[in-house]
């Protein structure tokens, strides 16, 4: 498995010497054939794989070309990470003096890489020249997935099982093929052509499972992975391997050391445990060096204090993955901007740990994070971005909490925007700003304001690539939106975006008389509308509806399902239709129905009509 670090460093090496060639000026060509070594010893890892257990000097090789190949990355990201400082200034003179001041101090930076290279490219050679003396033998190089379950099954029957029981388990063997390869925001998962890293990652995760290496946990009506589990097996194999290959390692408050000298990544346990100010040290005293860290995980810890964590951000420098969502912190400090590797950053807030007038706020420092590309604050009270989030030109994911979060003009600048949620709807300007985000899959939008609905409705449906989309009015004016002259929603519904999959309206009064093209909507939920008639008849021939939710509509008093009608719908919830008495379902509709939930509905306690018809799983009338 060794050539997992050198093949996704041979990715980076490429990507970097074409990004990078006027930084880089002579060191180039060297680095170049640092990458030709590689190649070249990369055709030997699987025999040597193959034979390091059975001889302690070839287990010594794999290791040391592992090693090299962390050091060649650990050298990169620190010469990016000088360099990093010249875009995170404020604009203006300021801007030009440091950009002039850097131009000064390159030499320092680019002549320590040149030594570091030429060090690490004679290690290269030694390396190649101790390969003979093993009698390490050139394979055929197959990245097929059968090659590499191969190996993993190798594995797993020298370290972990006898003969029988690695055949009996085989397909579950299968569940490790690229399991250590996961996570977007490191950069382990590229674009291809016509598909985002992230559209990748899912195709990888849909092959796991194929191959019965993952465990579906959890799926959406429309047949959508929602969440996955592992079984014990896999992941005991999975932790071994990680660790021996120096790939990540857990870390258990309780026992407070991972016996590890070097972790590029690591997940914290707590067992809801605090990590107080005085256990500010607790992760470098647990695990030694942390400087090379790469991903960090908090796991059931109940409260950190993330000034002492991060205000010694020198230990984290390279940190590309940050994840404080299953802990509780006060407040995220200013010096959170010093980690300019950092990819992915997700915390939460809570409402104890907060001053009551005084809510939490982004360090403006966030607007220095340049390859940020997924920021996560959906658990904190925080309402309003700073200026500085539109400096952030590689973020594909912000997700807000749905507290109509004031984003600032120019946020159109994010042009690589692939999700954003609790956006504030009310803002003057807001619909020529979303206009121009032409990457958005995911929106969800709160308080749009009648005057301003229409024009939002256009920018929504020329967004070509929307798959998701939540969309709710100002609650100032719920008397205003079901005039004749604006119905709510009803324009969109009229011309949607040509890739929907799944809508939630909010203070719906009417459906219009023709829907628009729908062919791809398969979750449709409508909430908060005084409807006025029953919308079944004009929503029962959507193709691909496999999801209906209707919650509060007030003036809804029937529903009725023609013959034919829904013919792929699988879910329906009816949840407080106050004013429903009647539900029938004729002979031939809804086929493929499995789930019924009529709750709080009112009038509506009898059995519907023609429920015999249907094939349900689940039935819930209460």
């Amino acid at each position: 498995m060794a050539a997992i670090p050198v093949n996704f460093l041979l990715e980076r090496l490429g990507t970097f010497l074409v990004k990078e060639a006027k930084l880089l000026g002579g060191i180039r060509q060297e680095i170049e054939k640092i990458r030709e070594e590689l190649e070249s010893i990369k055709g030997f890892l699987e025999d040597a794989d193959k034979k390091r257990d059975r001889n302690e000097g070839i287990k010594t090789w794999v290791n040391q070309v592992r090693r090299v190949a962390y050091d060649i990355e650990d050298a990169i990201d620190e010469f990016l990470l000088r360099f990093g400082t010249r875009h995170a200034g404020y604009g203006g003179i300021m801007n030009f003096l440091g950009t002039l001041s850097s131009a000064m101090t390159q030499l320092l930076p680019r002549h320590n890489l040149a030594t570091r290279v030429q060090e690490i490219k004679k290690r290269i050679v030694e390396i190649a020249e101790r390969r003979r003396n093993y009698d390490i033998q050139m394979l055929r190089e197959d990245t097929s997935p059968d090659a590499t379950i191969r190996q993993w099954r190798d594995y797993a029957e020298a370290n972990f099982l006898e003969e029988a029981e690695v055949v009996g388990i085989e397909k579950d063997v299968k569940l490790l093929v690229n399991q250590l390869v996961g996570g977007v925001t490191e950069g382990f998962i590229e674009e291809r052509s016509g598909a985002t890293a992230e559209e990748v990652g899912e195709d990888y995760m849909l092959q796991l499972i194929d191959r019965s290496m993952l465990q579906i946990a959890e799926t959406s009506m429309d047949g959508r992975v929602k969440s996955c589990r592992i079984h014990d097996l896999m992941r005991d194999l999975a932790i071994s391997i990680s660790r021996e290959e120096e790939f990540s390692f857990i870390l258990d408050m309780q026992v407070r050391r991972a016996n590890v000298v070097s972790p590029r990544r690591m997940s914290v346990f707590g067992e809801n445990k605090r990590i107080e100010d005085d256990e500010e040290s607790v992760l470098s005293g647990a695990v030694g060096n942390i400087q090379l860290l790469r991903s960090l995980l908090f796991f059931r810890v109940g409260y950190i204090s993330t000034p002492n964590l991060i205000s010694h951000s020198g230990q984290f420098m390279l940190l590309r993955v940050l994840d404080l969502s299953d802990v509780y912190i006060e407040k995220l400090p200013k010096q959170i901007g010093h980690l300019l590797h950092l990819r992915y950053l997700c915390f939460r807030t809570h409402w104890e740990l907060t001053h009551r007038n005084r809510r939490p706020k982004l360090p403006r420092s966030i607007g220095s994070l340049q390859n940020l590309e997924t920021l996560d604050i959906r658990d904190t009270d925080i309402r309003m971005l700073p200026n500085e989030i539109i400096r952030l030109r590689n973020l594909r994911h912000l997700c807000m909490a749905p507290w109509n979060v004031d984003m600032p003009k120019g946020f159109s600048n994010l042009r690589c925007l692939q999700t954003l949620t609790g956006l504030d709807g009310s803002r003057k300007g807001i619909a020529a700003e979303i206009r121009e985000l032409k990457e958005l899959r995911r929106l969800d939008i709160e308080g749009v304001k009648k005057e301003d609905a229409e024009e939002i409705y256009g920018s929504i449906s020329s967004m070509r690539h929307l798959f998701r989309l939540r969309i709710e009015h100002d609650d100032d004016h719920d008397d205003d939106y079901g005039d004749a002259d604006f119905p709510f929603g009803k324009r969109l519904l009229e011309s949607p975006p040509p890739r929907l999959q799944v809508l939630e309206l909010r203070q719906l009064w009417e459906l219009p008389d023709t829907l628009g093209s729908f062919n791809n909507l398969s979750k449709l939920t409508l909430t908060d509308g005084p409807f006025r008639e029953d919308p079944f008849p004009r929503l029962e021939s959507l193709p691909c509806l496999s999801d209906l939710r209707l919650y509060r509509l007030y003036n809804v008093d029937r529903l009725e399902c023609g013959p034919l009608g829904f013919l792929r719908l699988r879910r329906l919830q009816l949840v407080d239709l106050t004013s429903l008495r009647t539900v029938t379902f004729a002979e031939g509709s809804m086929p493929s129905l499995k789930q019924l939930w009529i709750h709080h509905c009112g009038l509506a306690k009898v059995v519907p009509h023609g429920i015999q018809h249907l094939k349900l799983e689940v039935l819930s009338i209460k």
